[in-house]
């Protein structure tokens, strides 16, 4: 997702106001309902979701915003979509804490641009390192989390 310049003065003053405490996977899953038949064409899809709640547990005094990031990824046969060979999921919780009084509004582009872009790297190794046990076909994951996708 790519910030327009409302939300890009939103993020800023929110990347101020908050502070990362921590990043904590929660939920993972990983199947293989099926192999891939040789010459089948691959297509990958796609799965980023964001929710986020101002936590009342206070740290340092300070309210904790928390910020769930589930993402995933799966491989199906290019011609026909509803074939799944295998997919990745895996859900993180973000912790930031609010140093400062923010807008709902402001949280909100903060959640969706720079909680995903903090949890990225973290999605992209653990698909990496599932393929690899797996023996799945390579499966892309960009080095930046990117648009927000269906």
């Amino acid at each position: 997702m790519t910030p327009n310049n409302d939300n890009e003065a939103l993020i800023v003053k929110a990347t101020a106001g908050l502070e990362l405490q921590d990043i904590t996977l929660v939920r993972s899953q990983y199947d293989r309902p099926q192999d891939v038949a040789e010459g089948t064409q691959l297509a990958q899809q796609q799965k980023r979701g964001v929710q986020f709640v101002v936590d009342g547990h206070e740290k340092d005094g300070k309210p904790l915003l928390r910020v769930r990031v589930d993402l995933g990824v799966r491989l199906v046969d290019k011609s026909e979509s509803s074939v799944v060979f295998a997919f990745i999921e895996a859900d993180y919780i973000v912790d930031y804490r609010i140093k400062s009084d923010l807008q709902e509004e402001a949280l909100k582009a903060f959640a969706e641009f720079n909680a995903v872009h903090n949890v990225w790297p973290f999605w992209r190794q653990h698909v990496f390192d599932v393929v690899d046990k797996g023996r799945l076909p390579r499966i892309e994951v960009p080095f930046f989390a990117g648009l927000k996708l269906k």
